[in-house]
């Protein structure tokens, strides 16, 4: 289960924990992929507060200087034991890191982990797309990790998100809504926990904006999520969302949580 031109992941087969919880108990790997701090062009790039459209900045998409190409062989083994691949990769001087995984083979069910040093690991379940955004990871370096069972895999890596907004909330203009009471605005208790803020990919450009589940009036619970036109600008855009709920202060004037500690869904 080795990439192409000799890259360091290899095959592995772990028993015991899961893999949510092997992020801060895994043997350090060296990273298959490095990109150096950001140049001159990039740096001022990722310095503008906002992007054409006026959503926030959240960072840049930067390309590897070579695309590492995996194939996860059919394992000989029975298909209880499942085969796992792991690899890394680091984007220097970047707050968070999001990997994306293009020309995807992969059946159903197949298992896509991402983590960083010491963090919490996030799953994410294939569902045949050829095109996958991953969960992101704060720091600079990114472990993938892709579980499959007794069937192959392949997929490119060829770029990643370099991210520079943490979801750290700019609050002189807005009012915690964990401060406001059923009493001063109706169910505001169960309106907040609707609202949400995401990352979106549009182009090479990443962003950041606010949206809200909404109900329609059959009742049917399908989860639509509105947003603002020019936070999502295409299909591909909609598909790259990770939409982060209960982003709020548990406490009245309290600090925001991480991102990590929050309930998050893709598009």
């Amino acid at each position: 289960g080795s990439p192409r031109a000799g890259c360091g992941p290899r095959r592995r087969s772990w028993r015991g924990a899961p893999a949510a919880t092997r992020a801060a108990e895994i043997e350090p790997i060296t990273p298959l992929l490095v990109l150096a701090a950001p140049d001159v062009s990039e740096k001022v790039r990722l310095s503008s507060r906002t992007l054409p459209g006026g959503m926030t900045n959240a960072g840049i998409v930067r390309s590897f200087p070579r695309t590492v190409r995996v194939n996860i062989a059919s394992p000989i083994n029975a298909p209880t034991e499942p085969l796992r691949w792991l690899g890394a990769v680091e984007l220097k001087e970047a707050k968070g890191v999001r990997l994306h995984l293009t020309n995807v083979k992969a059946p159903s069910g197949t298992i896509f982990w991402t983590y960083a040093p010491g963090q919490a690991a996030v799953a994410v379940k294939g569902r045949g797309e050829p095109d996958l955004w991953l969960p992101s990871v704060a720091g600079t370096i990114a472990y993938l990790e892709v579980e499959t069972f007794g069937l192959p895999v392949s997929f490119e890596l060829r770029e990643a998100a370099h991210l520079t907004e943490t979801l750290d909330l700019e609050t002189s203009c807005l009012v915690d809504a964990t401060c406001i009471t059923d009493t001063q605005a109706d169910a505001i208790s169960l309106a907040r926990r609707a609202v949400a803020r995401f990352f979106v990919v549009n182009g090479s450009n990443v962003g950041t904006c606010s949206g809200s589940l909404v109900a329609d009036r059959n009742d049917t619970n399908t989860p639509y999520f509105l947003t603002a036109d020019h936070c999502v600008g295409s299909q591909a855009a909609a598909s790259s969302m990770e939409i982060f709920f209960d982003f709020r202060s548990a406490t009245c004037g309290g600090p925001v949580p991480s991102r990590s500690s929050v309930p998050r869904v893709r598009g």
